[in-house]
């Protein structure tokens, strides 16, 4: 496979929604994109290349992942956006996701959510995530969790590879990928209702009914 032109990459990168325009910012781009793409799940040239390696650089194995972003929209996984996760904080444009949220997410989605997954809060920056009273170990920062409105009762989210599910209201799901070890841990595995409501500050992200459901 040919080298990939600066102009190409400037162009797909700028289509996903990461900066593109230095040298640096590329490089940080394709390390975004590289941790994040899930398309080896679900696309027969991804997955014969394989999950790609976080070298920071359009070879010929992230050449191969970047087919199925631009035949879907420039989605990083078949029905989601990276710009779907950016950071909540004013002005802040940055974005890390790992890929196996989106490959839970897309399972969830395509077996219990078919009428679409509605991204509340991908990642975080430090800050952010101090302003709406998120720990200070949150898989947020990480880029390894997110909370979302899937529009489907939260019993039915059971069994999608996630740790555990954290609901508030009615409305707002944390999933977090079940590899993570994290807050997740902390919050979910192990823990009651109660006990999670408790690490919840008043006036925080989540609201003030919350129902923990553990993975069996």
């Amino acid at each position: 496979m040919s080298v990939m032109s600066i102009a190409a990459q400037k162009a797909f990168l700028t289509a996903i929604g990461v900066p593109s325009a230095t040298t640096a910012q590329r490089k940080s781009s394709w390390q975004v994109f590289q941790a994040a793409s899930a398309w080896h799940y679900f696309d027969k040239i991804a997955k014969k290349a394989g999950t790609l390696d976080v070298d920071r650089a359009p070879g010929p194995l992230t050449q191969a992942h970047v087919a199925a972003p631009k035949a879907a929209g420039n989605r990083i996984a078949p029905h989601f956006w990276l710009a779907e996760f950016v950071c909540g904080a004013e002005g802040n444009t940055h974005v890390q996701n790992d890929r196996d949220l989106f490959r839970a997410l897309e399972t969830f989605r395509a077996e219990r959510a078919p009428g679409g997954v509605t991204i509340v809060s991908g990642y975080r920056c430090a800050a952010h995530n101090k302003a709406v009273g998120g720990s200070k170990t949150s898989a947020h920062l990480l880029g390894k969790t997110a909370d979302i409105c899937p529009h489907v009762k939260p019993a039915n989210a059971r069994g999608f590879g996630f740790h555990g599910i954290g609901i508030r209201d009615g409305v707002v799901i944390r999933a977090v990928p079940a590899r993570v070890r994290l807050a997740a841990k902390r919050c979910f595995i192990r823990t009651t209702c109660q006990s999670y409501a408790a690490t919840i500050p008043t006036g925080g992200v989540f609201a003030a009914v919350i129902m923990s459901l553990l993975e069996d």
